[in-house]
């Protein structure tokens, strides 16, 4: 008997903390919060013309609802909508309830958030792109009456009206090629939605602004990781059924540390996506207001006849080109900021989402 009883196994073992793990409760430099003046509405670059507009840095979000960082009513209504009304969801509710199934609902739900969220993100930036580009059209309009004028004068060569005419005709194709994208990602939000593919076409031919949320994110101590993220929380209630000293302890805490760490490295890799995608989007405004000005100068002297049409050709399409590089930036900083979301616990269910 007591051989058999030296083989019983212990206590159930409680999820250690970090401390036991080897871990610090803290985030790396990498990834340390910036400090902004609580009460700032703006943070101004030192550039000509050039403010990120901001927030104070939050305090740390609802995860469980975290699409109301962005502040875009249109955003927060197509979300709610999908948490009621797409397919899944309702296959998804459970019949008797429970709080397994309750969980397994909810993380459909957001699954189902995240999709509504990029789609929209996406479909924001492109309106964003074709909006630059039909300002530039309108210059190339004026380059066009101009050049034709000067070529019936003998002051220029036909060429030059012949080239403005094929660069607006080549850009207008480009607002075609983006609108189908459009119309095809809208149809996609809709049946997320519960809805009929074409249900909101409104939201094609409408414009807005790209919805970018807070700029900075209060990321807490990982510690906070331990109840928000389920895999960690799948980890504590596999390692508190195994008995003290047993195989399925050493087995228990090897997973719940793996479960820690993968944790900690999706903060650390998506908060580096937002403050990268934040500093590509103020360099980019930098270069725009460079490029902006360069425009307005090539402008005027082609218009005096100090510079020859492939001057304010190129000029013009620099401009174009670094203001969509712009709208992308800032879709990137959206996206990051919804995979940072959700790297810090805003998901109930084990479907990765990148940022």
């Amino acid at each position: 008997m007591a051989g058999v009883a030296g083989c019983v196994a212990g206590p159930p073992v409680a999820a250690p903390g970090l401390g036991s793990l080897g871990l610090a409760d803290r985030y790396g430099p990498a990834v340390a919060e910036d400090v902004v003046d609580p009460n700032a509405e703006t943070v101004v670059v030192e550039a000509p013309e050039i403010v990120v507009e901001a927030e104070p840095v939050p305090a740390r979000p609802d995860l469980s609802r975290w699409w109301l960082a962005f502040g875009d009513p249109v955003l927060e209504a197509l979300i709610e909508r999908g948490r009621t009304d797409n397919l899944d969801v309702q296959e998804a509710s459970p019949s008797a309830g429970g709080l397994a199934a309750t969980t397994g609902l909810e993380a459909v739900r957001q699954r189902v958030a995240v999709a509504i969220a990029r789609t929209y993100i996406a479909v924001r930036g492109r309106q964003a792109v074709i909006e630059n580009i039909r300002q530039f059209l309108a210059q190339r309009e004026a380059a066009i009456k101009l050049a034709r004028f000067r070529a019936q004068a003998g002051l220029v060569p036909a060429l030059d009206a012949a080239r403005a005419i094929a660069g607006r005709d080549d850009n207008a194709a480009r607002i075609s090629e983006l609108e189908a994208m459009n119309l095809r990602d809208v149809a996609q939000i809709a049946v997320l939605t519960g809805q009929a593919p074409e249900a909101l076409g409104d939201l094609v031919s409408g414009t807005a602004q790209i919805p970018l949320g807070p700029v900075d994110v209060a990321l807490g101590r990982p510690s906070d990781l331990l109840g928000q993220k389920a895999d960690i929380r799948a980890a504590q209630t596999k390692l508190a059924g195994a008995g003290a000293g047993s195989e399925a302890q050493r087995t228990g805490l090897i997973g719940y540390k793996r479960a820690v760490l993968k944790a900690l490295q999706e903060v650390e890799v998506q908060n580096a996506a937002l403050q990268s995608a934040k500093l590509r989007e103020i360099d980019l405004g930098r270069a725009t207001a460079t490029a902006d000005a360069a425009a307005q100068l090539a402008r005027k002297n082609y218009a005096e006849g100090l510079a020859d049409y492939s001057t304010l050709e190129q000029v013009e399409a620099r401009l174009l080109s670094v203001r969509n590089a712009q709208r992308q930036a800032q879709v990137e900083r959206a996206l990051a900021l919804i995979g940072l979301y959700i790297a810090l616990g805003g998901q109930a269910g084990g479907e990765k989402f990148g940022g």
